[in-house]
């Protein structure tokens, strides 16, 4: 699930049918839809990530049973209560915190902000359209096909070194 290639090309699609929207609620459901996919997405990779570490770690059907059940009771994404606390709880706290301030030393301060800050930001982003009827809630400040896009790239430099720091362990 891990490839950007293949969200990428559908956000760029999307992007492409919201340039030409005919009228304002295509636009908004194209909004709504980018938002919800890229979020989709995000969500579907960090559970890959960590089932593929997990099934590289152990064969013990208790263990990954247990940790299927975890991942399906995370149903989100935010940096501090989903993608920390799901890390930590298969990782341990002392290994997520030596992974952390290696990725941050990898991507620097910077991009590091912009991740946990980004997951936040999407989240909330995500929960406001995804709660609500489209009238009003997809087209805001973030919502945009090309808004979405950049998301994608900054969220994705910090999976992506999550990831490689992960498959080190």
């Amino acid at each position: 699930m891990f490839v950007k290639k293949y969200i990428r090309e559908e956000l760029l699609e999307l992007k492409s049918m919201y340039d030409g929207a005919a009228n304002p609620l295509e636009k908004d459901l194209v909004c709504k839809l980018a938002l919800i996919e890229l979020c989709g997405w995000i969500e579907e990779s960090v559970d890959d990530m960590v089932r593929i570490f997990v099934s590289n770690k152990t064969k013990d059907p208790a263990t990954l049973k247990y940790v299927g059940d975890v991942l399906d009771r995370n149903h989100s994404f935010g940096y501090e209560w989903h993608f920390r606390s799901l890390l930590t709880l298969i990782l341990g706290s002392v290994h997520f915190e030596k992974i952390e301030k290696k990725v941050e030393r990898k991507i620097g301060t910077k991009a590091m902000v912009a991740f946990k800050s980004g997951l936040s930001t999407l989240k909330a982003l995500r929960d406001d359209v995804a709660h609500t009827h489209v009238k009003g809630a997809a087209r805001k400040p973030g919502n945009s096909p090309v808004l979405v896009l950049r998301w994608l790239d900054e969220i994705f430099i910090g999976l992506k070194a999550f990831r490689v720091q992960i498959r080190k362990k």
